[in-house]
């Protein structure tokens, strides 16, 4: 290693770190399969942070490694910042950022975890204010900053981070993330300028809100995440989307919408409202241009399909936790574009899925996908939904499709198991349609999320997918 350029060793040690952001698909391109923007934020822009322990673990291998990685600004510019470790101690945090030099920095933040130092609250802010005296000192080369509020004096900490008083000015920030878990009214707190910033999540819990970002900001985002939990403050919302006339993506969470939003150039919108009635609200809102629709928990409302048959030129809709009765052929007849449909994290019925895959009557030619991602425990795909595939496949007479299956079979058929069942039989059978068709049959791997905690709900589970599979 020493005979290489410095600056080679450098590039080669932050190859070892994990890479923190891909960019988001260009939304004109085409592809519009999984645009909904909190999935652009999560699945694109993860925040992974496993840069410490690599860091760690490089340092550790000899003297030279360590003054390496000891010099090499880019390995040190993702952080995770508790700032209650520091308080006694701010130069420690200090010194931590030094190693950063002048690259741009990628932190996750977390403010108000642990309990007061002192009994009096004066000195306490005081240390507060230290601490993040440095962190607003690093505001210019910021470029990403995941925000995490706990429930101790987080409005302290705000109030030091963002001032009322003094412009907070973020020059390079680009992703910004906001999860609020307090409760307490923020105040003295004054909102951010960011000219660069393209995508960003907030997640409030009933009081914790404050006006976080200029209307000029607003009006240069592309991706936009909203999330509120507890009282919403309905108003406030209103204002913030009304200022965002720019967003290529939306996605709303427990957010109610009763006034009228033109969005000219969004392209995907995600929704899920706490109530199905709320769905009714979002008739308001105007996107002539959207191709990419989610719909969570509100599928099977009138509402619902007064919504969808308002954007016609759709190519993408999701729905998300669809009722195993739902008529899905209605649902989409008023959608003559529709290129893919995604049915995510539902037990949907043979029922359901018939009319799609063996149409009766013409149905529209544009559906080219259809995709079961997700799926809880109890799906599976059974004796007569692999029927169905293996007549579509083998038939020239219905409009071609290409399946996309996310599955658990593989637990049930590999050659070590002992469960030789009907599921794992299904699964081998939809190995043998992938293999045969492999440009029309694609199998994903899924592991499906135990929602029963219980030993007796997990047998009932297990027992409705036995169920299912014999279908």
């Amino acid at each position: 290693m020493d005979v290489l350029p410095i600056e080679l060793q450098h590039e080669i040690f932050q190859l070892c770190l994990p890479p923190l952001f891909e960019e988001p698909e260009d939304l004109t391109s085409g592809n519009f399969h999984f645009l909904c923007c909190r999935q652009i934020f999560l699945d694109r822009c993860p925040f992974t942070f496993g840069a410490a322990r690599i860091r760690a673990g490089l340092r550790l291998v000899c003297k030279g490694w360590n003054d390496i990685v000891v010099e090499c600004p880019t390995i040190w510019n993702q952080l995770e910042i508790d700032a209650s470790r520091f308080l006694l101690n701010p130069r420690r945090l200090y010194n931590l950022v030094e190693y950063s030099k002048a690259a741009k920095l990628d932190w996750q933040l977390y403010l108000g975890r642990a309990a007061v130092l002192y009994d009096n609250e004066e000195q306490d802010s005081a240390q507060i204010q230290a601490v993040m005296n440095i962190v607003r000192n690093q505001f210019p080369r910021i470029r990403s900053l995941s925000l995490f509020l706990g429930r101790r004096r987080e409005d302290v900490y705000l109030k030091h981070l963002f001032p009322i008083a003094i412009p907070n000015e973020m020059p390079q920030l680009q992703y910004l993330s906001i999860n609020s878990g307090g409760y307490r009214p923020i105040r003295e707190t004054g909102p951010i300028v960011a000219p660069k910033l393209v995508t960003c999540d907030l997640h409030f819990r009933r009081e914790g809100w404050w006006e976080v970002l200029t209307p000029l900001t607003l009006s240069k985002l592309a991706h936009l995440c909203l999330n509120f939990e507890g009282d919403l403050l309905k108003d406030e919302v209103e204002y913030l989307l009304s200022n965002c006339g720019n967003l290529q993506t939306l996605s709303l969470d427990g957010v109610v919408v009763s006034v009228s939003l033109i969005f000219p150039t969004l392209k995907s919108l995600s929704i899920h409202t706490k109530e199905h009635d709320d769905i009714a609200a979002f008739q308001h809102l105007d996107a002539p241009w959207l191709q990419s629709l989610t719909l969570e928990d509100c599928c099977e409302t009138d509402s619902s399909r007064l919504l969808i048959s308002r954007y016609r030129s759709l190519r993408e809709l999701r729905l998300v936790k669809v009722n195993e009765q739902v008529d899905l052929f209605s649902l989409l007849a008023p959608l003559h574009f529709l290129h893919t449909l995604i049915i995510s994290d539902s037990e949907v019925s043979n029922a359901s899925l018939r009319p799609l895959i063996l149409p009766q009557v013409p149905r529209m030619d544009t559906l080219k996908t259809l995709i079961i991602e997700k799926s809880p425990i109890g799906w599976t795909p059974s004796k007569t939904f692999l029927y169905m595939v293996r007549r579509h496949l083998e038939e020239a007479i219905f409009p071609p499709l290409v399946f996309n299956i996310w599955t658990d079979g593989h637990k049930f058929s590999s050659d070590n198991s002992s469960r030789v069942d009907q599921v794992g039989a299904n699964h081998r059978v939809l190995l043998d349609l992938s293999n045969d068709y492999p440009e029309r049959v694609r199998i994903t791997k899924w592991e499906p999320i135990w929602r029963e905690r219980s030993l007796t709900g997990r047998v009932s589970a297990l027992k409705r997918k036995q169920r299912l599979a014999t279908e």
